[in-house]
């Protein structure tokens, strides 16, 4: 589409509305406790304390030490969807060799077709379930920290306004 008729576009005003309802309910409950996550981010910032290069290097230690904590579990997971694959890819080797086996096209050695698909297939599931158990762990951990989505040490608000 050319970038003059990009404005005619209806996706781009589909678009549009869809991303200011997605965000209404929270502008509302922004507007009615008086902005207070952005307030406080100003206030947060405009501090003494706080030098500049704290903003942009708090945010990357922070990652930087998520990711030290959830990447065995995330190598789990990933080994697990490798283990799908396999289990998957077992269960078409055995319709494979099911089908040639009843059509009489059989070449291989006994049991050796048998011994693969079970290897295959049993191998591919306990990994499954390892990457399952290790989700469970990474939820655990999250969960176990409990932390709030923000802290608000003080607030303009009187009592009675809750």
């Amino acid at each position: 589409m050319p970038p003059r008729n990009s404005l005619i576009a209806w996706s781009l005003y589909h678009l549009a509305a869809w991303t200011i309802l997605l965000f209404l309910p929270h502008l509302v409950w922004m507007k009615n406790h008086d902005w207070i996550t952005i307030t406080y981010g100003l206030r947060r910032g405009a501090s003494e304390q706080a030098l500049w290069w704290h903003h942009l290097w708090r945010p990357v230690e922070f990652l930087l030490t998520q990711a030290a904590i959830l990447a065995p579990l995330l190598l789990v997971s990933i080994i697990g969807m490798i283990g799908l694959l396999a289990a998957l890819f077992a269960f078409g080797i055995a319709l494979y060799f099911t089908a040639k086996r009843l059509l009489g096209f059989e070449i291989a050695f006994t049991g050796f077709t048998t011994l693969v698909i079970l290897i295959s297939g049993i191998g591919g599931l306990i990994l499954v379930a390892i990457a399952h158990v290790g989700e469970y762990v990474a939820r655990i951990y999250d969960e176990v920290k409990n932390r709030p989505s923000y802290i608000v040490k003080s607030s303009s608000m009187s009592e009675s306004h809750d």
